[in-house]
């Protein structure tokens, strides 16, 4: 999956934004908190490998925050659906391989 590209929300330089390609998949690396209210993040784009710092004020850093929390969530719920899916398609495939070795369809040969 890629990020979107120089969308809106890129041009305004948000976190989560890549100066370099605007992909909206930056991540934090690193979180230092500088003084009241700032906090110094180094922060890395998985696209093009770009890595930079930024100070956020406590504002920006607790949208992030929670940005990252409801992509984590997202990214859980999808693996989720996927193993779900797989397990299915599992016993289907479990189901009738069974099937067709009760009714004598698989021999030693096919092996």
């Amino acid at each position: 999956m890629r990020g979107e590209k120089r969308g809106m929300d890129c041009e305004t330089r948000r976190p989560e934004c890549c100066p370099v390609c605007a992909s909206r998949l930056v991540e934090p690396v690193y979180w230092a908190h500088r003084a009241p209210g700032l906090w110094e993040v180094d922060l890395r784009c998985p696209e093009c490998e770009t890595e930079f710092s930024t100070t956020l004020d406590a504002e920006t850093a607790h949208v992030f925050n929670v940005l990252l929390y409801e992509a984590a969530d997202d990214l859980a719920e999808g693996m989720r659906r996927l193993e779900e899916e797989w397990a299915s398609g599992v016993a289907e495939q479990d189901g009738r391989f069974v099937e067709a070795l009760r009714s004598d369809r698989i021999l030693p040969i096919d092996f």
